[in-house]
């Protein structure tokens, strides 16, 4: 994957090596810590988030060549190419026998039918591919060409030039650093539309980490503090959050770690940036979230 730093003008402040392609640096300390978004961890921002988005359309690539509709239809193609060809053995009523002078007979043609089908299955792979490629590169684009303000609400070109907004946006997001590498990254911001007099809603904008410490447990971590900053977004004004998030229907990893930390999909609809994926392969988006009940101050100051 191109780094996203040489398609935006990001500068002055030094910034941490966010390289995705690039294994972890050995001959760094071993300790982890986590940050919020400051001016040199901008880029790194930037490159995660998009990271993310890569890591979905791998997953929308293998549930594609996996589907049914796809495999099935390879099939068909398969056997319209071979039936045709094949010479057909008689007079045996072993299924075995009658098997092996099938192939007696044809051997000399399966090897073309081989080359023919793979080279038909790649074409249909190559195809399913650029499709998924087209929908999740128009999504990369939006956030590279915005700069992730829709992301982290803040222009990161204008972040890593010191032009710091207000420091509780630059708190909403928490960044997991492993040997000097960001890993992970979490985003979160207050939804003044869902909220309500007595509720306060919070949403997710980006969350994910490094595909090979997937199943390490550290999106749950990312969670947990989420919920803990809802918290303090909220401070005691209101007597419930609510943290939500948006997702693919092909996240099963993600889904799992909602599940285990509470959360319920209460809304689900089919992927509208494309209605071939959406459609006719199924994807869907899903609304997640999950409500908890806080004291609030006023409730807190009756008592005393």
């Amino acid at each position: 994957m191109a780094r996203v730093q040489n398609q935006v003008k990001i500068p002055r402040i030094k910034q941490v090596d966010a390289a995705l392609d690039k294994p972890l640096d050995v001959d760094s300390p071993p300790t982890i810590f986590q940050t919020t978004l400051t001016p040199e961890y901008a880029t790194a921002a930037l490159n995660l988030s998009v990271d993310f988005i890569k890591q979905r359309q791998s997953l929308a690539n293998k549930y594609l060549l996996l589907h049914p509709f796809v495999l099935s239809f390879i099939t068909l193609i398969v056997l319209i190419i071979m039936i045709p060809r094949l010479v057909y053995p008689h007079g045996f009523l072993s299924v075995t026998q009658w098997l092996y002078h099938l192939f007696l007979l044809n051997k000399a043609h399966f090897f073309t039918m081989l080359i023919s089908s793979t080279m038909l299955i790649s074409l249909i792979f190559t195809l399913l591919s650029r499709l998924v490629e087209t929908v999740y590169k128009a999504e990369v684009d939006k956030i590279v060409k915005s700069n992730g303000l829709p992301l982290f609400n803040v222009e990161l070109n204008q972040l890593a030039q010191q032009k710091i907004p207000d420091e509780t946006v630059l708190q909403n997001t928490n960044i997991i650093v492993y040997r000097n590498t960001p890993i992970a990254l979490i985003s979160v911001s207050e939804s003044h539309v869902l909220s309500s007099d007595t509720s306060i809603c919070v949403t997710i904008s980006t969350l994910g980490c490094r595909k090979v410490y997937i199943k390490s447990g550290i999106l749950g971590d990312l969670i947990d503090w989420a919920m803990i900053r809802t918290e303090k977004i909220n401070n005691g004004k209101k007597s419930s959050c609510k943290l939500i998030i948006e997702v693919e229907s092909i996240e099963h990893d993600l889904q799992k770690t909602l599940l285990s930390k509470g959360f319920k999909c209460f809304s689900r609809q089919r992927l509208r940036s494309n209605r071939i994926l959406g459609g006719l392969f199924g994807i869907k988006k899903e609304l997640w979230g999950v409500q908890f009940h806080i004291k609030s101050k006023q409730s807190q100051n009756s008592k005393k």
